[in-house]
């Protein structure tokens, strides 16, 4: 939102001040503002903005990729770019089973319901998925475990540095979870902006990609009331920010 991104901005501005930059992403030359209300006008839930994000419709708060009426579901951009022959990548600071990344690939009328929405990830048939831990653990009780699903429907699941660093091109259904923790401790091993470059440098080819990425610890640390800690997620958003735009610059005529 632009609160947190003029809050980081005059952060940056104030602790660098030799330092001609604020944000990558405030120095895009196009800027555009999205309202993602849930249908009726209330203030919305990540659910209903995410939906809103990926599928192009508004519903009520609590339901991912389905609208208002519970019952019928969405199109997500992802399965758009999916059927037009892209490769697509889903990528997180949070749980992949979160309101945010599982409206792009999960129909459910709830957002709690994270196992439901974790039996739904290997079908999608992504070819990237990173993030946090999958919260479906707690709730699969006497189910198959969510990492066997993954890795029933065909995925590598990588969950440490070493493994993430030996991906590379051409590796396809690729999971990572890897908890990462707040930005403002300074002990991650693995940052968003790397889960960004690797997601590049596995889906980039002839037929192009669609890649969904989210600082979810922004609105976490949101929810917290913790402005230092939102500062620096927004920061490290950024740093994922500028990775895009880095790649972009290699491809000026696309």
């Amino acid at each position: 939102g632009e609160a947190q991104r003029q809050a980081a901005e005059r952060y940056v501005r104030m602790k660098y001040p030799a330092r001609d930059a604020g944000l990558v992403m405030n120095r895009l030359p196009v800027n555009g503002l999205t309202g993602t209300s849930e249908i009726s006008g209330k203030t919305t839930d990540s659910a209903a903005a995410g939906t809103a994000l990926a599928c192009g419709e508004k519903t009520v708060n609590g339901a991912l990729g389905m609208a208002q009426d519970l019952q019928t579901p969405l199109r997500s951009v992802a399965f758009d770019a999916q059927a037009a022959g892209m490769k697509v990548g889903i990528v997180t600071s949070v749980p992949i089973d979160h309101a945010t990344p599982a409206s792009f690939y999960a129909q459910v009328p709830k957002r709690g319901m994270y196992y439901e929405i974790d039996e739904q990830i290997a079908p999608s048939g992504f070819d990237f998925f990173a993030g946090e831990t999958m919260l479906g653990r707690g709730k699969a009780k006497d189910k198959t475990s969510p990492t066997q699903l993954v890795e029933e429907g065909g995925y590598r699941r990588v969950t440490d540095r070493a493994g993430f660093d030996s991906l590379a091109p051409g590796d396809s259904k690729i999971i990572v979870e890897h908890d990462m923790g707040y930005a403002i401790e300074g002990k991650q091993t693995i940052s968003l902006a790397d889960y960004t470059r690797k997601g590049i440098d596995l889906l980039d080819g002839k037929n192009g990609f669609f890649m969904m990425v989210e600082g979810g610890k922004i609105d976490w640390s949101g929810h917290a009331n913790d402005l230092a800690t939102n500062i620096h997620e927004t920061l490290a958003f950024d740093e994922s920010v500028a990775v895009v735009v880095e790649f972009c610059k290699r491809h000026p005529d696309d």
